[in-house]
């Protein structure tokens, strides 16, 4: 015969057992069940913003739930950046983080507060855009190799502009300068705008921009683009060369975005919006809708996400501590 059991031992234990339920973590009830905010580091109307407004309307429709956006610029990204790092390892809180957030960033910084390698965990590559080598239209070289003489013709003569030191059009001439073997003057700007307005007005002869706002200028003659930074050519461009083409074997560089979360989002979470984000860049719309941009959707698994930022780190390391370049 079964004995019962006192009634204080079931007492006991409906309490456990919902202290357990209670302690059930986030990731394995449905996620997500409320909005979640995509913090951009960076103004409204940029292609960060851009991308993450284009992508936020996918993931929306895939997730459930609004993904908002919410712009938080200052200090190069890390205000941003370090504001999810310190956010609750929810789900809820994602960053779209770029090449210079991840990557640069840290390498420039001497007082980051906060650690984007060890506080961010990356779980998706976005999108990818090339850069182009553009020059003034009266400068006598009409390609790299022509440029690469002139240079070497007259050291220290010609001048690049840049949105501002350490930023990706900067670093991309610093190692064009260190594969090439030449001497061009950098002559940083107070933004993108006021860089392509010193190379229009021939205040400077070259500039390393973005292909998501110089094909506008390519077309209207202002300037002229020799190469596109990427290793494969544009379809925005089909007719411009890689730098790989024009005469500087294995020169790559690419804008990139990608979602991170605070590193101690639980794997559960971390692989649902992975997996989400994924879905979205595989649509045919988000993939007009970037082409339209200039940027290539991007799908990575997270290990090869992860080779693919440590290439990128190496690759920076080498051309900030070759160019000595620092920001206070």
């Amino acid at each position: 015969m079964v004995s019962l059991l006192p009634m204080r031992f079931w007492s006991w234990g409906f309490a456990l057992c919902a202290g357990l339920c209670a302690a059930v973590p986030a990731w394995a009830q449905a996620y997500p069940v409320r909005p979640i905010r995509m913090v951009v580091p960076f103004p409204a109307g940029g292609s960060t913003d851009v991308i993450a407004r284009a992508l936020s309307v996918k993931l929306t429709e895939l997730l459930g739930q609004p993904v908002i956006i919410d712009n938080r610029p200052g200090a190069s990204g890390n205000i941003g950046s370090e504001m999810v790092a310190r956010a609750a390892p929810d789900g809820y809180t994602i960053l779209m983080g770029t090449v210079a957030t991840q990557t640069i960033n840290p390498l420039l910084f001497p007082k980051m507060t906060y650690d984007p390698v060890r506080e961010l965990r990356p779980l998706n590559i976005v999108a990818i855009s090339s850069q182009v080598l553009l020059v003034h239209p009266t400068l006598p070289a009409r390609n790299v190799r022509e440029l690469i003489a002139l240079a070497k013709a007259r050291p220290g003569e010609l001048n690049s502009a840049s949105a501002s030191s350490g930023t990706t059009g900067h670093l991309g001439l610093e190692l064009f300068k260190m594969m090439a073997g030449i001497n061009i003057l950098h002559v940083p700007y107070k933004g993108a705008g006021p860089a392509m307005t010193a190379l229009i007005s021939g205040e400077v002869q070259m500039l390393f921009d973005s292909i998501t706002t110089c094909v506008p200028q390519i077309k209207a003659q202002r300037v002229r683009g020799i190469a596109v930074t990427h290793s494969k050519r544009s379809s925005l461009l089909p007719g411009v060369p890689t730098m790989n083409e024009a005469g500087v074997p294995g020169f790559e560089t690419t804008g990139w975005w990608a979602i991170l979360v605070p590193a101690a989002v639980d794997a559960g979470i971390a692989s649902r919006l992975h997996d989400g984000v994924n879905q979205a860049l595989g649509s045919a719309e988000m993939r007009e809708r970037f082409t339209a941009l200039g940027v290539e959707p991007y799908l990575t698994s997270r290990d090869e996400l992860a080779a693919f930022v440590g290439r990128e780190k190496d690759r920076w390391t080498k051309v900030i501590k070759s160019a000595d370049i620092k920001v206070d």
